[in-house]
């Protein structure tokens, strides 16, 4: 004898296709415009408060004592890539001093 269900359910199963889906890819190139908004913003809002609130000496030690720390993202923003050409640049100058000393010519 054969057992029925009264659930007409298929089974749980996932489904297999022969298209696969393509990954979005992350977007990388949003995050400096970002940034960099942030700085600008930052920067004109530090322009408003020392030209409309400067005084005195004391007035100007507090928005150094408040802002210097922004310094750091145009600090790290140029460091990357002037790190990257850098680096470049001297494997570029070890390659040439490798290859001539491989020909025994003068390095150019």
């Amino acid at each position: 004898m054969v057992s029925q269900t009264t659930d007409s359910a298929p089974p749980a199963t996932p489904i297999q296709t022969t298209e696969t889906q393509p990954q979005p890819e992350p977007e990388r190139g949003a995050l400096w415009p970002f940034i960099w908004t942030l700085f600008v913003f930052k920067a004109v809002t530090l322009g408003a408060t020392f030209y409309f609130a400067t005084r005195s000496n004391a007035d100007i030690s507090i928005l150094v004592a408040t802002h210097w720390f922004w310094l750091g993202i145009p600090i790290i923003a140029i460091a990357g890539p002037m790190g990257y050409q850098w680096r470049v640049r001297r494997v570029r100058r070890r390659r040439a001093e490798l290859r001539a000393a491989e020909w025994m010519m003068d390095a150019q």
